[in-house]
């Protein structure tokens, strides 16, 4: 945590800043339990549901319910060490489900619920999941899990698991430390099936100084936070909701369908708002509401809103810190590292193109291909410390993988960047093939084995061109199997495999049919395919 007495200054902060990791240490303890001793009253989380009505939960009144998750998952054989998937939308369900885990030792696999039953399969049976919780009963993953726990959707903020469960809460271990593991997030499969990435409690207080920095020095007094993208993803999470807690101060939660209109109407601090004044909002998000903004100008209590997710385009920060009226900080990281720069207006003016300056407490460099250190200004793959509290524990049984990773003390995150002699971090591309998609990770790989499970498609190949709305766009270019004809309705049927296989997000949105370049070993040229189709070049495409 930063020691934000004033006078403040970055490179005092960076000075004097010294990981101190207690040797007793859980993040249920830490956002959830010592404020419902101390400040039970509080409010915890916020619920606006989608007709705008509004509930609030105590943090006495979330400690109870993840008591009651803990006792009802502990009947059910969950001990230390297993894993608990949590499929649920924003809420006190699913924050309660996912403390409640956290509670008994046992690791939380949040998965996002916009995920096709395929992708969701994956995930279960790789963790092997004890037990899935989820508001969407269903027989598919019977085989996958010793039990399933229905949430009562119906019953808005008070459904959580285990509402009436009337058994003895469970003794919690007393011995729980900063590298005991405790979450798993999944990569998006860009370079092959998706690995689960395993992060130690210690990833919270990892998490605390770039909180800090983003959201402009907090918490401040009156502080309300909110971000719309699902909580499942680490940098929802791990950014915002477990920090906030952590420092006593209100979550808003979303569940349901999002809209622009909605999250104009969220953010306004008019009749039903909850008076947000710090906003997660992923960059795709922010190309939406700037598209889009309210008829009237918008009055919000915000005082300032981090991005991330994608690099900002060139004219977006102006527009919505004219439509805000307030300040955007940027942050830049992955699931593995989490965030390692970030903008702070607070303490610095960071130029444009460039994300911000490097969180305190981060080790940070950028490498050569001999993974030696770059002098400032050069570009090379960005590595971080290893040794930083909020780097992965690794994959989750894949020690080869976790190898490729993490080596001789750095993590590297197959990015390329520089950092300037001033200090300001320089983000310039992926190494690999990822996506961001509307601020989602997609793996082409993934979205090319959805398409091959149609019976016209022969062979395929996916990359992403600019998009000024969704960051990225995916491209799909398909060979058909002999006898089959292309068309506009097999374009959108092959968008609706990948919907159903993967996700809503991750469809092509242009799609087009025709042979593919290959290599002299036969393999498909992604960078030929992605040369010779691009935007306007392709010779028959079904448009969305």
């Amino acid at each position: 945590m930063l020691d934000l007495t004033p006078p403040v200054d970055h490179d005092a902060l960076v000075a004097g800043f010294r990981w101190e990791l207690p040797n007793r240490w859980d993040i249920a303890m830490s956002t959830c339990r010592r404020h419902a001793e101390a400040t039970p009253a509080a409010t915890a989380i916020v619920v606006l549901d989608e007709a705008g009505h509004r509930s609030d939960t105590t943090f006495a009144e979330l400690d109870a319910a993840v008591d009651r998750v803990a006792a009802g998952l502990a009947d059910h054989g969950v001990r230390r060490g297993d894993r608990v998937a949590v499929l649920l939308d924003q809420g006190v369900p699913s924050i309660a489900s996912i403390l409640g885990a956290l509670r008994l030792g046992a690791l939380a696999v949040p998965i996002p619920p916009a995920f096709a039953a395929d992708a969701v399969a994956f995930r279960l049976e790789d963790c092997r999941a004890s037990v899935l919780v989820t508001d969407e009963p269903t027989d598919r993953y019977a085989d996958l899990v010793d039990h399933q726990v229905v949430v009562d959707g119906s019953a808005g903020p008070d459904g959580v698991p285990f509402a009436d469960h009337a058994g003895a809460v469970p003794r919690v271990p007393d011995d729980l430390g900063p590298d005991d593991p405790a979450l798993i997030f999944y990569t998006s499969g860009s370079t092959g099936p998706p690995k689960g990435v395993v992060h130690g409690h210690r990833l919270l207080l990892g998490h605390l100084p770039g909180f800090q920095l983003m959201f402009d020095l907090a918490p401040r007094e009156g502080d309300v936070f909110w971000t719309p993208s699902v909580w499942a993803w680490q940098g929802a999470l791990g950014d915002l909701v477990l920090p906030a807690l952590h420092f006593g101060r209100p979550v808003v939660a979303t569940p349901g369908r999002w809209s622009t209109e909605r999250a104009h109407r969220t953010l306004s601090a008019g009749p039903g708002g909850a008076g947000i004044t710090c906003a997660f909002l992923a960059t795709a998000v922010l190309r939406r509401l700037a598209e889009e903004p309210p008829p009237e100008p918008p009055a919000t209590a915000l005082r300032v809103v981090c991005t991330g997710g994608d690099p900002m385009p060139a004219g977006l920060l102006p527009r919505i810190t004219d439509l805000f009226g307030c300040g955007v900080n940027d942050d830049y990281g992955l699931t593995e590292t989490s965030h390692v720069a970030a903008g702070c207006g607070a303490l610095y003016e960071t130029p444009e193109g460039a994300i911000g300056r490097i969180v305190p407490g981060r080790t940070v460099t950028v490498l050569d291909d001999d993974l030696r250190p770059l002098p400032p200004g050069e570009e090379g793959q960005i590595a971080s410390s290893a040794d930083d509290p909020i780097t992965m524990l690794g994959y989750w049984e894949r020690p080869e993988a976790t190898a490729e990773r993490l080596v001789d003390g750095w993590c590297l995150t197959g990015d390329r960047g520089r950092i300037d002699a001033d200090g300001y971090f320089w983000y310039r591309g992926r190494m690999g093939l990822a996506m961001k998609v509307s601020g989602q990770v997609v793996g082409p790989e993934e979205v090319e084995a959805a398409l091959r499970s149609h019976p016209a498609v022969a062979e395929v190949c996916v990359f992403p061109e600019p998009d000024e709305v969704l960051g990225d766009a995916p491209v799909a270019v398909v060979e058909l199997v002999a006898g089959w004809e292309d068309s506009t309705n097999l374009a959108g049927e092959l968008r609706r495999v990948v919907r159903e296989h993967l996700a809503r997000f991750a469809h092509p949105r242009r799609v087009v049919f025709d042979g593919l370049p290959r290599n002299s070993s036969g393999k498909v040229d992604r960078a030929a395919t992605r040369e010779r189709y691009g935007r306007g070049s392709g010779p028959s495409e079904g448009l969305c």
